[in-house]
Order: C-alpha cells, then structure tokens, then sequence
C-alpha cells in the first residue's frame, strides 16, 4: 500500500502546481517534473518548498509508467514512513496551494 500512497503524493503535488500555473495562465508544455513545475510558479508560493523531496516524488513517476512499479522509489516499496512523510507533504503543499488560488 504505501507505494500507491507514494504515487498519489507524487500526483496531487504535480496538480496542485498545475493549478497554479492554469490560475497564472502560464504557457507550460505538458511536463510532470515536479522541480520544473516549481520553477515555473515559485514566485507566486509563500514559502520555499523541500526540492529534495520534489526530486523523490519525481523519482515516483518516472516508475509509474509500468503498472508493476507503481509509486516505487529507486530502491524499491517505500517504508510506511516514507509514505506518511510523503502523504504529509502532499498535504501542506494542498494547503499552500489553495491559500495561493483563494487569495
């Protein structure tokens, strides 16, 4: 379970900060790095956001294409505290990103 947790993470992350760029009507091609995403909207986030953890989620998707591998970290299944420091992450970056869209 904790590697569909990790995926997930990865997933709201990416579409929070699309939201983002949707909202700044930003012309972005069609990218999920995580670490370019944030680039792109850093200046309107209130805060400094963990890159190395956006790395990591990164590492998920690129796994995440083949069904086998779903939400794998580079060495394999995330340990339960991985997926709760990822769900955890996924949530303040929620929470960031609907203060940013909600003025």
């Amino acid at each position: 379970m904790t590697h569909i947790v990790a995926f997930h993470a990865q997933q709201s992350v990416e579409k929070a900060f699309k939201a983002v760029i949707e909202e700044q009507e930003l012309d972005v091609h069609k990218i999920h790095n995580l670490v370019t995403l944030h680039t792109k909207i850093e200046q309107w986030l209130p805060t400094n956001i963990d890159l190395n953890l956006l790395r990591t989620l990164d590492s998920l998707y690129i796994e995440s294409r083949y069904p086998g591998e779903l939400g794998l970290l580079p060495n394999g299944r995330p340990t339960a505290a991985d997926a709760r420091h990822f769900n955890a992450f996924a949530e303040k970056i929620l929470a960031l990103i609907k203060t940013v869209l909600t003025g």
